[in-house]
């Protein structure tokens, strides 16, 4: 009987010491310490829910050095349609500077939309992911979707495929993907996650902190047959921005 009421006050310390958050309707855990990507130093007050129920993500110095922040679902995920609605500018950050929207397994199951520049200012801002090595890039520094606010990220994740899409607040698509190689997408559960990081822990190059703010996540669970689309088209809307 003591050793059972010493394990149950062991669990209670255990969850009232952990970084968490509840945001948009699901309970979320903060990274801490140093860990990847990019080697950087995770500090769990570098999120935050403000009275509107934003949530607002960091990156910021203290303590000597960078800190960036990760938010990771309690809740397993599966197939179904994943949608955050971003409501700061998200397109056109600091060129060390990359926001992850995901889900993530392992290195070789991870479904990713990610905003960065990957230290070089004159590539492409925004990047759709399947990993292990399917990638398609969007919007070029000279787009005039890339200081937009309010814009809606989503990508349906199916058995047979994956439909990436960017959406501006006036509804016009501003990137759109369909990745159909079956290998590579996950057949397994996984966790939404949110991170706002430093490119292999590179300051920002302006040296000033960083702030996005992100309206809401939703999760539609379900399987959907693959819908009919104009494939000569999914690669030149760019072009048309």
């Amino acid at each position: 009987m003591r050793k059972s009421i010493f394990i149950l006050i062991g669990i209670i310390l255990l969850i009232s010491n952990a970084s968490a958050i509840s945001w948009s309707g699901y309970d979320w855990t903060l990274k801490s310490g140093i860990k990847g990507p990019g080697s950087n130093y995770w500090n769990p007050n570098n999120a935050y829910v403000d009275s509107d129920g934003k949530l607002h993500l960091e990156i910021n110095y203290t303590d000597g050095h960078w800190n960036c922040v990760e938010l990771d679902s309690v809740k397993n995920f599966k197939y179904g349609k994943y949608t955050w609605i971003v409501s700061s500018q998200s397109l056109n950050l600091d060129k060390n500077v990359v926001l992850g929207l995901f889900t993530y397994t392992d290195d070789n199951h991870e479904i990713d939309i990610e905003s960065g520049q990957w230290g070089d200012s004159s590539s492409d801002h925004l990047h759709f992911t399947c990993q292990p090595d399917q990638t398609v890039t969007f919007l070029s520094p000279t787009s005039s979707y890339v200081n937009a606010t309010d814009v809606t990220y989503t990508f349906d994740w199916q058995p047979t495929y994956i439909h990436y899409t960017a959406t501006a607040s006036d509804g016009k698509t501003i990137a759109n993907w369909y990745c159909t190689d079956t290998k590579n997408i996950p057949k397994m559960k996984a966790k939404a996650m949110i991170n706002l990081w430093l490119q292999h822990g590179v300051p920002p190059s302006n040296g000033k902190p960083v702030e996005v703010i992100i309206s809401s996540f939703h999760a539609s669970p379900g399987k959907h047959k693959i819908p009919h689309r104009p494939v000569i088209f999914a690669f030149l809307i760019e072009s048309l921005n």
